[in-house]
């Protein structure tokens, strides 16, 4: 009975985990833009959208800016990174084709509460003078543990019209 009990709980906890995450998902019309977030990371905030990874490692944020191109829109994304961290540091910005929404990312590191983090931010067009930023950041390393749903959020990705 013992064995039979063992094997029920065993097959349960295979076909839980073979079962896909479930996903919360998002439409912006400001930003054009719609996405899914594994439903495991809780809302800290609604409006902007910030995300927090199950362990609190990962904080993703999501926000449309006003600007007159990229390159303003890029500049303008300081004021949104510093509400969140201090003392930034951009890398290279670099241009990227996510799901065939073309825009600018860039990584840095920064520091929250004088701890050491790392951030990647994309910026996509949105529409008349309004760019959708979201980025992410956490401790160095922390983007790894949480890379399949980091993934799966970029896949998703894509215009609402």
């Amino acid at each position: 009975m013992k064995n039979w009990i063992a094997c029920c709980f065993l097959l349960v906890f295979m076909l839980a985990a073979m079962m896909p995450l479930q996903a919360a998902h998002y439409n912006n019309r400001d930003g054009n833009i719609q996405f899914d977030v594994a439903d495991t990371w809780p809302v800290m905030n609604a409006n902007p959208l910030v995300l927090s990874s199950p362990r609190g490692d990962i904080i993703l944020c999501f926000e449309v800016i006003k600007a007159e191109d990229t390159q303003s829109a890029l500049i303008g994304s300081e004021a949104s990174l510093l509400r969140y961290m201090q003392s930034i540091k951009k890398g290279e910005t670099r241009n990227v084709n996510i799901n065939g929404l073309e825009g600018v990312a860039v990584d840095g590191t920064a520091k929250v509460n004088e701890i050491p983090v790392v951030f990647t931010l994309s910026i996509v067009p949105a529409q008349k003078k309004l760019y959708t930023l979201f980025f992410y950041y956490g401790a160095p390393g922390a983007a790894k543990n949480n890379i399949d749903d980091i993934n799966a959020f970029l896949k998703s990705i894509k215009r609402i019209r």
